[in-house]
């Protein structure tokens, strides 16, 4: 969005290149200390106010040429109009994160500071600090951190909008139950904490336990329906698994919410199942829900995947 902590000293001879060059990196919105860095100085941004070259939204804040603006046009003028530090949030911040509209007239913003006035179209958010990981750009407008515009939404939405974008994030591959957690823990005292925690809860009951958990779980599971016992977090491939029976090839990954729900190891995932079919090795992923909900289903997986393993012979020259 660019640094409003500028020097205000004007450079010569400003280029119009250079305005439309910003305005265009900014959905059609520049800043009155933008323009001054730029060269411009006070006479001539009001020139071209006068002559409609820029066309006040906010006091320092203009739209370049025209007033059709976009909705993220005057939703990042709305952020820039708020001041330093000052970031999209509740449902614009859920709307610049694909999970809902904003149905509402006006924008949403957060900034640092009490006692600021409230502007015309802004519905203004005023909080005692603002850690560097609870906020980013997305499109080139600040904008809260994905977990903490779940937090802010637990407090302004009902149950079932939160569930939904929750779930939406799900699909997206973008919900990371870890940066949730971080979150809350630095942010604490916030209402919404407890209504965000029983949401995730309600749509994924596996998320809040941990891996250790997990691994724990499944080998009581194994132990119950008379399951050869695996080895553990062994490395196969150059990769940690969860779950190995050597002799078998088989692996048998579980995933955990909390290391396997975010794009990055979602795709990190998915390279190392393909490298262990390659090598020769059957993949079994396991969640906890599926565990617990339907564990005869997963016995008779396992059982099955074991029961036919490939013939000594044809492994014997991969084997580790």
């Amino acid at each position: 969005m660019g640094d409003l902590r500028v020097d205000m000293r004007p450079k010569s001879h400003p280029r119009p290149k250079d305005v439309a060059d910003r305005a265009s990196q900014q959905h059609g919105v520049v800043t009155y200390r933008q323009l001054r860095r730029m060269g411009f100085s006070h006479e001539a941004i009001k020139r071209r106010i006068r002559v409609g070259e820029f066309h006040p939204l906010y006091r320092g804040v203009y739209a370049v040429g025209h007033t059709a603006m976009t909705r993220r046009g005057l939703l990042m003028a709305a952020v820039y109009a708020c001041g330093e530090g000052a970031v999209a949030s509740h449902w614009d911040a859920a709307e610049l994160w694909g999970l809902s509209r904003n149905g509402g007239k006006t924008f949403h913003v957060t900034v640092v500071a009490k006692g600021r006035k409230s502007r015309k179209g802004i519905t203004l958010h005023q909080v005692r600090r603002l850690d560097r990981a609870d906020w980013t750009e997305v499109d080139n407008v600040r904008v809260t951190s994905l977990a903490r515009t779940f937090l802010d939404q637990a407090e302004v939405v009902n149950r079932r909008q939160l569930e939904r974008q929750l779930e939406t994030a799900e699909r997206q591959q973008i919900f990371d139950l870890r940066a949730i957690k971080d979150t809350c823990r630095r942010n604490p005292g916030r209402h919404g904490i407890p209504i965000l925690i029983a949401a995730v809860n309600e749509l994924m009951p596996e998320a809040l336990h941990s891996r250790e958990e997990l691994e724990r779980l499944f080998l009581d599971f194994c132990r119950e329906h008379n399951i050869p016992m695996p080895a553990v977090n062994v490395v196969v491939e150059g990769y940690s698994v969860d779950a190995l029976w050597r002799a078998q090839r088989v692996v048998v990954e579980l995933d955990s919410r909390e290391f396997h729900l975010n794009r990055k190891a979602f795709e990190e995932d998915r390279r190392r199942d393909g490298a262990l079919q390659i090598a020769g090795y059957r993949v079994l992923r396991i969640t906890w829900r599926r565990l617990t909900q339907e564990p005869a289903g997963v016995a008779s997986d396992i059982l099955t995947l074991l029961a036919h393993a490939p013939a000594a012979s044809s492994v014997s020259s991969q084997l580790p």
